[in-house]
């Protein structure tokens, strides 16, 4: 049986990739066709197999500028010859899915949520999209690309999504139903095995060995609502370690100096920026809590934070609802608001958390058991065929 892996692109490892390595482990012979590709990102262990790209791999600066070529991007998987291989499984987020398959192919679609700016982020999308023109520009673009997503998502067979969120979401714009495959969590692995959590960020103060603090760790972009972090924290005066970049390691600092505070707890706040693996490892290893305060289609650094041990505060939408269970290995709160998370924080404190438990409650994302499901699910599918 010819497999073939189809992903959005492959420029860094984030999440997504993180599932595509682990089909790609599942699946060691298997071709990998990508709209675009940067090796040097790359571990040796994707960069090393058959990874195929697109047209856009040839237009300029296409490992940098990969999202201002979304509107070839249909037409790009689309292009992607895909007659040879019985069973194609896409990692999509936005139009890997839209790969046509052979007639007497497979087609499973592993989703991380349907195209988040043409439908769950739409409007805040168009919000943050400067100028009339650029704004029509966008508006006519994303309607054409729903018409597309929508009219691409029969071409799959099987839907796999994430998380109860995400397959809602399928339901919602697709009409389809969709079995749950939580992502893997290599953490978990890391945890169980690395004992030397002993890779201190450099850049964290010294302050912050003394006084237990409370971590927000990822992608700094504003859905992630690291403002509400922030402000809790400083509603009640509790250290925060920030680590992760994006967007928001550009614009000024909440809360860089007492100045710009107008409190004296500046000292309170570090902003790492972006931190090593182990680094990472160590600040899971050593925090009080993690804070996940904004709306995830699942949340991997969550899972990530209980593997250690370690209670979260997380809003009480998206993948938190299949990973948090209140007062038993976190604290959930309702309302986006940084009193409401403020609130939670406080009744965090006052609930004695069995870190044993907290753990054992990671090991239902661990990465032995998504390759179960996934083994599981293209059985059934290849079965159905015959």
């Amino acid at each position: 049986m010819r497999v073939a892996l189809v992903h959005e692109w492959l420029v860094n490892i984030r999440g997504s990739e993180q599932v595509l390595l682990r089909l790609a482990r599942l699946f060691p012979d298997a071709a990998i066709f990508v709209s675009v590709m940067e090796p040097s990102a790359l571990p040796e262990e994707l960069s090393s197999r058959d990874v195929r790209t697109t047209f856009i791999q040839k237009l300029p600066r296409a490992s940098s500028l990969y999202q201002a070529y979304l509107p070839l991007m249909p037409l790009a998987f689309e292009s992607l010859d895909l007659q040879d291989y019985d069973l194609v499984i896409s990692s999509s987020h936005a139009c890997a899915k839209g790969v046509i398959a052979a007639p007497q192919a497979k087609h499973i679609c592993y989703c991380h949520t349907p195209m988040r700016y043409a439908w769950s982020e739409y409007h805040r999308y168009r919000q943050h999209t400067r100028g009339p023109i650029r704004r029509f520009a966008s508006t006519l673009l994303l309607h054409y690309l729903r018409l597309w997503d929508v009219s691409s998502s029969a071409r799959v067979d099987h839907f796999i999504a994430n998380s109860s969120e995400v397959a809602a979401r399928i339901a919602r714009y697709y009409g389809r139903s969709a079995e749950i495959i939580h992502p893997p969590v290599e953490r978990i692995v890391q945890a169980e095995e690395d004992s030397a959590v002993q890779t201190r960020p450099l850049l964290l103060p010294r302050f912050f060995d003394a006084h237990p603090f409370y971590l927000f760790l990822g992608r700094l972009v504003p859905y992630k609502r690291l403002d509400l972090a922030v402000a809790a924290c400083e509603r009640l005066g509790a250290p925060l370690v920030v680590a992760g970049d994006g967007s928001r390691m550009d614009e000024p600092r909440h809360g860089n100096s007492a100045a710009d505070r107008g409190t004296g707890r500046a000292e309170q706040t570090a902003y790492l920026g972006p931190v090593t693996d182990a680094e990472a490892r160590w600040l899971f290893a050593h925090c009080q809590a993690f804070i996940f305060p904004g709306l995830e289609d699942f949340g991997i650094t969550m899972v990530e934070a209980l593997s250690f041990g370690k209670p979260v505060v997380a809003y009480a939408r998206g993948g938190a609802l299949d990973i948090i269970r209140d007062g038993r290995n976190g604290v959930l709160f309702r309302e986006p608001t940084a009193k409401a998370l403020a609130e939670a924080m406080e009744r965090l404190q006052k609930i004695t958390f069995d870190p044993d438990e907290i753990t054992s409650s990671a090991l239902a994302f661990h990465p032995d058991y998504f390759d179960e499901r996934v083994r599981s699910a293209v059985s059934r599918v290849l079965t159905e065929q015959s």
